[in-house]
């Protein structure tokens, strides 16, 4: 099986306070949350992703979201900017996200991936220990490796 993707290795965000985790809340009757889920995290990925977004670039390299928002409907831009991530190694489900591309990191970076700082207590990762992320876009279509 093959699929579009790639391993990243994470870097602190603990400079970049602008990637949040969106929650999913859970209310009762009565409108007080009971309970909630994460629904995606920020991240910003590495340059390396680039052919998978390459017609969204200008002409210095950069790879817009603005860009894709403007040239795809909201379907297919949010279907572009939403990936699945697996910490490297995966212990549990807490070591999987959903991800949501909010930029790129520079081509200088390699293939750093940045998520917000709150993943070391979610997934137990931590950067200074140059975890990795398996990163998997959820867009393209499967192909079976026997039709090569």
């Amino acid at each position: 099986m093959k699929v579009e993707g790639g391993t990243c290795i994470q870097v602190t965000s603990a400079l970049a306070h602008d990637l949040k985790i969106k929650w999913n809340e859970i209310k009762d009757s009565k409108g007080k949350v009971v309970d909630r889920n994460i629904a995606y995290l920020e991240c910003r990925l590495p340059f390396q992703f680039k052919k998978l977004y390459s017609k969204f670039m200008d002409e210095n390299g950069i790879i817009s979201i603005d860009k894709i928002n403007e040239l795809c409907n909201e379907t297919t831009a949010k279907k572009l900017l939403r990936l699945v991530g697996c910490r490297i190694p995966t212990e549990s489900k807490h070591s999987i996200q959903h991800l949501k591309v909010v930029g790129f990191l520079p081509q200088n970076n390699g293939s750093a991936i940045m998520l917000p700082a709150e993943i070391t207590k979610i997934s137990g990762s931590a950067a200074k220990n140059a975890n990795g992320v398996a990163v998997v876009d959820t867009t393209i279509k499967v192909t079976n490796p026997d039709s090569d």
